[in-house]
């Protein structure tokens, strides 16, 4: 594993921090499928939560880290949008083992996907049992909506802000 797996939206601290964890030691598979998922995306196209931006998997074929991604499925948050914010960062619980994390970026494209009249920002989520940190959850999530922004080629690209990710506060997703 190194900086290039799942189109580098590993940082190098996210490695080591990887690296540490026994169960990502020794990490047999991890997919290239962003570009073509962001292409999908850019042309208004749902993924349903099916399409996956990276997967990790053990030796042992044991699922260790999965990032479904799509437009929404509910709009971005009324809350953050009058506080400014175009970046949420939220814990959504469990799914199964696996802890999951996600950001919402509000992405401003002409074919976004719409939820009635409200246009549907980009999701991704991170579902990890590596059992990471907060920061390099974030670090992550940040990599991956960076990455994703520029391949659908949003309107509002320069506008998008990130938060550091050693001050990330993930908050409940309702």
């Amino acid at each position: 594993m190194d900086s290039t797996t799942c189109y580098y939206i590993f940082s190098k601290q996210s490695i080591t921090e990887l690296r540490k964890n026994p169960l990502t030691k020794k990490i047999s598979s991890g997919n290239l499928t962003l570009p073509a998922i962001g292409r999908r995306m850019a042309n208004g196209m749902k993924t349903y939560g099916k399409m996956g931006i990276c997967g990790i998997s053990s030796p042992h074929q044991k699922e260790i880290i999965r990032m479904p991604t799509d437009w929404g499925p509910r709009t971005f948050p009324n809350k953050a949008k009058k506080q400014g914010k175009t970046v949420v960062y939220e814990d959504a619980g469990r799914k199964g083992p696996h802890r999951v994390h996600r950001i919402l970026v509000d992405c401003d494209k002409k074919k976004t996907p719409h939820d009635g009249k409200k246009k549907l920002p980009i999701q991704v989520d991170i579902e990890e049992r590596a059992h990471l940190t907060n920061r390099t959850l974030a670090d992550i999530l940040n990599h991956a909506g960076q990455n994703l922004v520029k391949e659908i080629k949003c309107k509002n690209t320069q506008q998008i802000t990130y938060e550091k990710p050693g001050s990330v506060k993930f908050t409940p997703a309702p």
